[in-house]
């Protein structure tokens, strides 16, 4: 496991994940390299600041929105058995799915589910009130407010692979968990890896963590789900459960060096770039999204519930992949600096610094001040400390019975302008370097930001 991998030399490798680690003060971490076909794995720190345990190469962590690539490998075994298309109306399999706009119910596609171009509010059914099994998700889609036309747009969408998880349980006739299971996890010579509290509780398992200030919160009941583990309707968007080793075999089966459930031709499908994006996404595959780095050419899947943030990254071209799990809601920095190291010693990567901020225009961005409509917050640009710079704030939303409210977030951003229509967060390092884009109507008018790779319209 534990392998000598050129330009990485183990000892190295553990004692700068260490340091980091310390640096960004985040309680427990494993980090996975893959390189040729060998895997070397790093655990540092501990799994719960109140009961603290060693993590080790095989403590589990939810590793949240890098699910929705096992779910995408799950519905193109349908696609490579001729089962469905990917450009087939959603609706041809799912009758009952309801969109807020008739016309789009009737235009929306496979391909639209996992290409995050569906259209609608992708957020606001998981903090939502209602039944949230995976039969329901058809119906309760019409819920949502519509951004865009299917395919018009690009806004990331959890809600999408909600349905895409429905439309697998239609197709196999079985849950969404056992068909995963029996159809690529098990195909992929995949075992430690799960869905359920039930499952985790006699293993070794990283506890969900704020940190604020010197003090390791551990969280408990503090986001959308009803407890630690996603509900039924949130696990094909993010609800999967398992360990560094395992996502480098995972990293394995895609960049073809491992046995999996699809052929060499579909699994590529997957990995070819199939439509625009935005933010800090180049341009995305089927699940994947892809993104230059340094100079790599790379794809791959972050993912952050409340307490967790993880990474993945694959570099085909170096027969490379990086795998990062942290137990605390600041792991964003920690995900990027090992990547990155990573990329600069064995793909002979690039600084992978943010954009250069620019000089703007003279009145540049004062007709972006004004209010937002973020799935959880409001948001709020207003003017910035210098010429040329804008602060992006969230205020938090009046709390509704059943629907669950984040909790109000530290100082405004500050951003800086890097192009027409594009601006860049500074600060805090976590965020660092996200991308905010400006979309405008047909009269030029500002209509919408994209943040966090959400679009949010403009309020008033």
């Amino acid at each position: 496991m534990n392998a000598n991998l050129p330009g990485l030399d183990p000892a190295e490798f553990a004692d700068f994940v260490h340091a980091e680690r310390v640096r960004l003060a985040i309680p427990g971490a494993v980090v996975g390299v893959r390189h040729r076909g060998n895997d070397l794995v790093v655990a540092s720190g501990i799994t719960n600041a109140e009961h603290p345990l060693p993590v080790d190469d095989r403590t589990l962590f939810q590793v949240a929105s890098i699910t929705k690539t096992f779910t995408t490998t799950l519905l193109m075994t349908f696609v490579q058995a001729g089962a469905i298309s990917l450009d087939d109306p959603v609706r041809d399999h799912l009758p009952d799915l309801r969109l807020a706009d008739p016309a789009a119910t009737d235009r929306l596609t496979v391909r639209h589910l996992l290409t995050h171009s569906a259209g609608w509010d992708g957020d606001a059914l998981f903090a939502a009130p209602g039944d949230h099994s995976l039969a329901a998700v058809p119906s309760r889609i019409g819920e949502l407010a519509v951004r865009f036309a299917p395919g018009e747009g690009w806004s990331y969408n959890n809600a999408a692979f909600s349905l895409a998880g429905r439309l697998a349980e239609v197709l196999a006739g079985t849950s969404y968990v056992e068909a995963l299971r029996t159809r690529v996890l098990a195909p992929s010579g995949i075992e430690h890896a799960f869905t359920s509290a039930d499952e985790v509780v006699t293993h070794r398992v990283a506890a969900p963590h704020a940190v604020l200030g010197e003090h390791e919160i551990v969280l408990r009941g503090m986001g959308w789900q009803p407890g630690w583990e996603l509900s039924e309707l949130d696990v094909p968007a993010g609800g999967l459960i398992t360990c560094v080793p395992e996502l480098l075999r995972w990293a394995g089966v895609h960049l073809g060096e491992l046995p999996g459930p699809l052929d060499a031709d579909h699994r590529l499908a997957m990995q070819e770039r199939v439509g625009p994006a935005g933010g800090n996404t180049d341009a995305m595959g089927l699940s994947w999204l892809h993104a230059n780095l340094g100079g790599v050419a790379t794809f791959g899947h972050d993912g952050s519930t409340i307490g967790y943030l993880s990474s993945l990254v694959l570099a085909p071209e170096h027969d490379l992949a990086v795998a990062t799990l942290t137990n605390s809601l600041n792991g964003t920095a920690l995900c990027k600096s090992i990547r990155n190291h990573v990329l600069a010693r064995i793909a002979q990567a690039g600084a992978v610094d943010p954009p250069v901020p620019h000089d703007p225009p003279a009145g540049a961005g004062t007709d972006l001040i004004g209010s937002y409509d973020d799935p959880f917050y409001v948001l709020h640009v207003t003017e910035g400390e210098a010429p040329g710079r804008l602060r992006l704030g969230q205020e938090q939303r009046r709390p509704e019975p059943g629907r669950w409210t984040p909790p109000a977030l530290g100082e405004p951003s500050p951003l800086a302008w890097i192009g027409t229509d594009r601006w860049m967060v500074l600060e805090p390092e976590a965020a660092q370097g996200g991308i905010v884009d400006v979309g405008r109507d047909s009269s030029g008018n500002v209509a919408w930001i994209r943040s966090g790779s959400r679009i949010c319209p403009r309020l008033g």
